[in-house]
């Protein structure tokens, strides 16, 4: 149990989230908290950075124990949205304290948003991990994790689009140098849907013929689908919950898609492969992604080389590369940093440039450092 315990973390937070929030009314201690506990804990627990054995990383691999965070904080997550829905219901109302406390000024609701869609895009991280997985079930959980803010194509996006073109200018979720978020969250949100739509188009006509009809295109493909399941979902709060429920679910789904986006915005900014003479792109490997130093509360996603370059691994056994890029800062703090784009700039292009100096000429620059063993520069010591 002492393997698995950690990874509870989550859960337990979005629990406390609502102890605190029904007693004090206070939304953003939880988060406050959180950003806390991960530096301290990584000053206080080295070892929980530190690489697994081969034996344990072979008794890991297929433990079916490691399953068991991830469903419990998709249930949890799931359960904290219908209690919001409900919470912002003006059709519903549930003669129950826990559904009494409702947001009374516009700090306060977007605060609530904010808050609950923050656990959202912490739960897309769980469903992430459950979306690599071989079982049908467990996809179908991961993707549910998704389809509550009407994300449901990212499961063939993540998986045939983004895997597959990653650190290259065809993959609309790898933000480019100099591109600032706010720049970069709508051209992934569209360039997703766009190339997942794509995708089916070329199945359908590969399966059908070219000149399929348009019925057979649209009843086919999974994007319509993935629109009909959405409709319903939308259909269904406003019919049982109203208005006002339904006005919450546009909010928490722009905040799932915020922080989600967020994610791949940092992780992969400004990297890019390089092709050879055949136009033909390198490999991915362990230069190919930014990481942090890790915690089990975002079930070890910061270890972002060891996933990209063996997507098969679970995040159990992800391995920290400490050659490999890494962000100046703490993964939470790099979610604050990278909303003020100067100041992003200013931290992490110096490091984009040092890797681009490796990739060209073989040898690490003097002026600037991008991992985690070479000595601080001037510059680093600055920010």
């Amino acid at each position: 149990m002492r393997d698995i315990a950690p990874y509870f973390a989550p859960s337990f937070i979005i629990i406390f989230a609502h102890v605190i929030y029904a007693y004090t009314g206070n939304l953003l201690l939880p988060i406050w908290i959180m950003y806390l506990i991960t530096p301290i804990g990584n000053f206080i627990a080295p070892e929980d950075n530190q690489n697994l054995t081969q034996k344990c990383e072979r008794a890991y691999l297929n433990d079916k124990r490691f399953l068991a965070p991830l469903y419990a904080f998709n249930i949890c997550e799931t359960l904290t949205w219908l209690w919001a829905l409900i919470v912002m219901s003006d059709q519903v109302n549930i003669n129950c304290y826990w559904f009494q406390n409702k947001p009374e000024t516009n700090g306060q609701y977007f605060l609530f948003c904010l808050q609950w869609g923050y656990f959202c895009g912490l739960n897309a991280i769980g469903g992430h991990e459950l979306l690599h997985k071989r079982e049908t079930v467990n996809k179908l959980a991961g993707t549910w994790a998704y389809t509550k803010f009407m994300y449901s194509h990212f499961l063939d996006e993540h998986l045939q689009g983004h895997h597959k073109n990653v650190y290259t200018l065809e993959d609309p979720a790898t933000s480019r140098k100099n591109e600032s978020l706010w720049a970069f969250i709508p051209r992934s949100v569209i360039g997703g849907h766009l190339n997942t739509w794509n995708r089916e188009v070329k199945r359908i006509k590969k399966e059908f013929g070219d000149d399929v009809a348009l019925t057979i295109m649209l009843f086919n493909n999974k994007m319509v689908t993935y629109f009909i399941i959405h409709a319903s979902i939308c259909g269904s709060i406003f019919f049982f919950l109203g208005w006002s429920s339904l006005k919450y679910q546009f909010y928490y789904t722009c905040m799932g898609m915020f922080f989600l986006e967020l994610i791949n915005y940092i992780e992969h900014y400004g990297l890019l492969r390089q092709k050879d003479e055949n136009g033909i792109y390198e490999s991915i490997n362990k230069m190919h992604s930014w990481n942090s130093l890790s915690s089990p509360i975002l079930f070890r996603i910061q270890r972002h080389s060891d996933h990209h370059a063996h997507s098969f691994r679970p995040y159990q056994i992800l391995r920290r590369f400490d050659e490999a890029p890494y962000h100046p800062f703490e993964y939470l703090h790099s979610f604050v940093m990278c909303m003020i784009p100067p100041l992003w700039f200013y931290m992490v292009n110096p490091r984009v440039d040092a890797l681009r100096q490796l990739a060209e000429t073989g040898k690490k620059s003097n002026k600037n450092i991008y991992d985690f063993v070479t000595p601080f520069t001037e510059h680093d010591k600055q920010i």
